[in-house]
């Protein structure tokens, strides 16, 4: 895609019709046949801050599997490097000829950019943050502006931060959803069904952890081993719950909204969907 800004795909020669091409992508995207990878590029000429707010609105909007937020290469022998002065290009002297800067972003803005685009890379595209996304994004005015909170709070820690462990980007999440005075409870119950939804692991991170779930599990265990069965759901034994996720909500509203009336949900190892329990 590049870019939805027309000066800017004109001026490298790029031809396409955003208004026509995003009902095909969405179309494919929906069939839900094979992973779709979309693409913006920064540092485009005549592609201001703004603009590509815009363009990443308009492009996670799509909701594709994989989006990637790159930025500019001004490579030798192209138009591109041929007009470099005319626009106001900088770039890095060594391969890959990264765009630093040029007449409508300055350093400042394509340093903010990249910070977002890592954390578009660990937050959206390791598909480990769905339902607290989905929960926070009415919060804000647009994806972008979602991003940009995201990256100004991940600004404000320590240097740990960069490694961008599931934790960190946690914590920094809870604090962006406070700030727009989501419950406390609801938010920690986002990412608490976002990690027992996608990690591999049984273990449960410290921020994360409640009595009532390890107290669900401790009274399962123990019918368990008085011969209890759940006919309904085979796979569910003692072994199997051992190993399990247990997500027992906090909120109410989050129960009465994603649990279909049940009281907690069991999510064992190696299946996709969860076990809905009273």
């Amino acid at each position: 895609i590049q870019s939805t800004c027309e000066p800017a795909l004109r001026a490298v020669n790029r031809k396409g019709d955003w208004e026509a091409i995003m009902p095909r992508i969405k179309r494919l995207i929906g069939m839900n046949t094979i992973p779709i990878h979309v693409d913006l590029i920064a540092g485009l000429p005549f592609e201001d801050y703004d603009k590509l707010a815009f363009s990443f609105n308009e492009v996670y909007s799509l909701r594709a599997n994989h989006f990637q937020l790159g930025y500019l290469k001004v490579l030798p022998g192209t138009e591109v490097m041929d007009r470099a002065e005319e626009w106001g290009l900088n770039y890095t002297p060594n391969p890959p000829y990264e765009v630093t800067g040029n007449r409508w972003l300055d350093p400042g803005k394509i340093k903010k950019i990249k910070a977002i685009s890592k954390l578009v890379d660990k937050i959206y595209n390791s598909h480990r943050f769905i339902r607290t996304l989905e929960s926070l994004r009415p919060l804000y005015s647009s994806p972008f502006n979602l991003f940009e909170a995201i990256s100004d709070g991940s600004a404000r820690k320590s240097a740990a931060y960069t490694e961008m462990r599931w934790e960190y980007l946690a914590d920094i999440i809870i604090e962006c959803a406070l700030n727009r005075h989501m419950d406390k409870h609801y938010i920690l119950d986002c990412l608490r069904w976002d990690w027992c939804e996608s990690s591999a692991a049984n273990r449960i991170p410290k921020m994360l952890k409640t009595d009532a779930a390890r107290q669900k599990r401790k009274d399962l265990l123990a019918r368990f081993r008085k011969g209890w069965t759940v006919p309904a759901f085979e796979e569910l034994n003692e072994a199997t719950v051992t190993t399990a996720n247990i997500f027992f909500p906090e909120s109410a509203e989050f129960r009465d909204k994603y649990l279909a009336g049940k009281n907690c949900a069991v999510f064992l190892h190696g299946k996709k969907k969860p076990l809905f329990l009273d």
